[in-house]
């Protein structure tokens, strides 16, 4: 799936994007962003701070929980910074989320971005990257 389809989760202003998260963000519109990740149902829980069967019972509500929401956003955020420093290539950028990374210690962007510091940092990583700077 493109960059500009996993785009439509959230809105494209930050200020629509904070009401989104604080709203809840619709069940239907995070099932059609998953389907877009390459992860494990347990990946995605630890992503988002719950567990699997908590995951699979949000998918019975219309919206997730805010903080769920967050999580969510922080990992559309980073990763759409991701897909646009790989021009666009979900696929690359996917195994670069996957992939140890020497700057992490030889950890994976993915492991860091279960906090909000983590996403950060995979963030700054990525915009050094794109910049040429070394990593």
């Amino acid at each position: 799936m493109s960059a500009l389809a996993t785009s439509k989760l959230f809105p494209a202003d930050p200020i629509e994007q904070i009401r989104a998260v604080e709203s809840g963000l619709s069940v239907s519109r995070f099932a059609a962003f998953r389907k877009t990740l390459n992860l494990s149902s347990r990946q995605l829980a630890e992503l988002l701070g719950i567990s699997e069967s908590t995951l699979l019972r949000l998918g019975s509500k219309p919206t997730l929980p805010p903080v769920v929401s967050d999580r969510a956003w922080r990992l559309w955020n980073v990763r759409s910074k991701a897909v646009a420093l790989f021009e666009g290539d979900t696929k690359a950028a996917d195994r670069w989320l996957a992939a140890p990374q020497f700057a992490f210690g030889g950890r994976t962007p993915l492991a860091l971005m279960v906090t909000e510091a983590g996403a950060r940092e995979v963030e700054a990583l990525a915009h050094r990257m794109e910049h040429g700077v070394v990593a």
